[in-house]
């Protein structure tokens, strides 16, 4: 029992880690999956949505925590306890969505994109040669 506590406990704690670092170990070009230019990086949009899903995530993980003790308490069921760990990626994944909209809905009423060179579909020449095995004689 006091196994299934502390390993429910201890994934809890890592995928909220995990949440909570998430926006430092992208790039600062794609934040929450939005591509922005490399100026447009620090935009206080960008920021503010950081700081907004921070505190989303940090508090979804004090009322997952919160109410899986309840349920604990009320059931003393250890079968209950990863439960958690579910809700938590749940919150987790939303509260990454909302950063996203929120990102998206910024950059296109701004217009981060005006003016800056794009290049669609990518140069593949510029590719080294030994990506590509096959040559024509």
């Amino acid at each position: 029992m006091t196994v299934a506590i502390a390993l429910s406990s201890a994934l809890s704690a890592l995928v909220l880690a995990i949440a909570l670092v998430l926006p430092a170990i992208n790039s600062p070009t794609v934040p929450f999956g939005v591509r922005v230019p490399a100026q447009r990086a620090d935009d206080p949009a960008v920021v503010r949505q950081t700081r907004i899903y921070r505190g989303r995530v940090l508090l979804s993980g004090i009322v997952t925590a919160g109410v899986c003790v309840v349920i604990y308490a009320i059931t003393s069921e250890t079968l209950l306890l990863p439960l958690s760990v579910l809700v938590l990626v749940g919150f987790w994944y939303g509260c990454f969505f909302l950063a996203n909209h929120e990102i998206r809905a910024a950059k296109a009423a701004g217009g981060w994109y005006d003016g800056v060179p794009t290049e669609w579909p990518p140069n593949l020449s510029a590719r080294p040669s030994h990506w590509c095995s096959y040559r024509s004689a």
